[in-house]
């Protein structure tokens, strides 16, 4: 299981009540978590199912984030290739690369991805991929049967569209370009009915919508007395009355293969089972000390997984540093600080929902 969090907030919101606007980064944002469980049927060894289990055409810049378990009896890998179709070289530039298995996975895979460094399977740096080549810009071996694993690469790609296939195979070297697109996979896996998760690039009124949301805002510690700002987000309206809405994001997840490609979109107004996972919310938090009583106050930034017998792993970067952690039906204040009398503190955070992971997050600003 993954490490519990640790300082819970006594009395902190659970519901939210405020609605919080979005601003999207409006790049792509490949997401892949269909199926969840892997089986041989689904890796890219010839031998086995000769599929790949993604397939996205983008340009400038990208992020990709997935999210599986090894359901196979042996270990998998498990990468990002590119593929570059078109008659002249195309430049991809990588940023950061996170990648982790197990009941951390989501924190190794995070952290990794935040240092900017090389690691998690693949290295930073700036590629060159011939007409018709490839570039593996992520690649991990032995994961563990049974395991968990999570990923996320951020890139950029120029001269060009080129597309993004997500592979995973029993051995790299059979692996010969001559998979097919595994397509949507419904149907229970595990118990789990695969029709409920999704795969494909997130979008927003059909407009591709990126990996980042920001959020400014700007709140008083008197009005925080009153009542604490709480919102909920990762979540549908159908499921969370009091959810923020305006931040999900929905999935143009391909049925066929890339040669005269059909599509179905997953959205909130179909509702559709989403929750926003492995995207960044970025907020801006300016908070002003307007207590008449000339008073230092804490100032607490609270996320609850409020659900009953519902645990969601969340990573948060706080101006004191990253960490991550589950929240089992409570919460987790994962940040404060003291405000003197007539103070304005400005800072900035981020909290991401990973994989396998209840949605509907309430996050909240809370005085004390």
């Amino acid at each position: 299981m993954p490490k519990p969090c640790g300082t819970a907030l006594q009395g902190a919101p659970v519901n939210g009540n405020t609605y919080p606007t979005y601003s999207p980064s409006g790049n792509y944002y490949i997401y892949c978590n269909n199926p969840e469980p892997l089986l041989d049927s689904d890796l890219g060894d010839r031998t086995l199912g000769n599929k790949y289990i993604l397939w996205s055409l983008v340009n400038g810049s990208c992020q990709a984030w997935y999210e599986h378990t090894n359901s196979t009896t042996h270990p998998i890998g498990y990468g990002l290739q590119v593929f570059n179709p078109n008659p002249t070289s195309v430049t991809v530039t990588v940023t950061n690369i996170g990648f982790g298995s197990g009941s951390q996975g989501f924190v190794t895979a995070w952290n990794g991805f935040f240092s900017g460094l090389s690691g998690g399977g693949g290295s930073v740096g700036t590629f060159t991929v011939p007409s018709q080549g490839v570039l593996w810009i992520q690649r991990n071996e032995n994961i563990s049967a049974s395991s968990l694993f999570e990923g996320v690469v951020r890139f950029s790609i120029s001269g060009g569209s080129a597309y993004i296939l997500n592979y995973a195979w029993s051995s790299f070297g059979n692996i010969d370009g001559t998979a097919t697109y595994l397509g949507f996979v419904t149907g229970l896996r595990n118990n789990q009915d695969q029709g409920r998760v999704y795969k494909g690039i997130a979008t927003q009124n059909g407009n591709p919508v990126g990996y980042l949301l920001t959020n400014s805002m700007n709140v008083s510690v008197s009005s925080l007395l009153s009542l604490p700002t709480a919102w909920r987000t990762n979540g549908c309206a159908d499921k969370w009355p009091d959810a923020t809405v305006n931040d999900m994001v929905a999935f143009r997840c391909p049925l066929t293969g890339p040669q005269n490609p059909t599509y179905q979109t997953f959205s909130c107004s179909s509702m559709d089972n989403l929750g926003n996972w492995g995207i960044q919310y970025d907020y801006s938090l300016s908070v002003t000390n307007d207590d008449e009583r000339y008073m230092t106050h804490t100032v607490n930034l609270v996320v609850a997984q409020p659900g009953p017998g519902s645990c969601s792993s969340i990573f948060v970067v706080a101006p004191d540093g990253r960490a991550g952690c589950q929240v089992c039906s409570s919460n987790w204040n994962f940040y404060s600080f003291d405000l003197a009398p007539g103070r304005v503190q400005t800072l900035e955070y981020q909290v991401i929902l990973c994989g396998d992971s209840a949605g509907g997050l309430v996050k909240s600003i809370v005085v004390q």
